[in-house]
């Protein structure tokens, strides 16, 4: 598939973990972190990743990251779990 082609372009909006031009993206840097509701440790837990799982950027707010998740999911990780890919 090229860049640029109608597959290309349809694949890249139908796959949920794929990113978008000009969106950063991340790995997970522990064993396990913890996905947040909420950008505090006091949030439900939503989901588990583990160590390498990507993410991508969608905003942060202060030392939290909110990020889509492998699965297309948003959910919020203090940033100091990641590391930029």
């Amino acid at each position: 598939m090229k860049p640029g082609s109608a597959l290309f372009l349809l694949a890249v909006l139908l796959l949920p973990g794929a990113p978008v031009d000009g969106q950063a993206v991340y790995a997970v840097d522990r064993e396990q972190v913890n996905v947040r509701q909420d950008a505090t440790t006091q949030s439900a837990r939503i989901s588990i990743l583990r160590q390498d799982e990507q993410v991508v950027e969608l905003r942060r707010a202060g030392q939290w990251m909110q990020v889509r998740m492998p699965d297309g999911t948003p959910g919020w990780i203090h940033s100091q779990l990641l590391r930029a890919r």
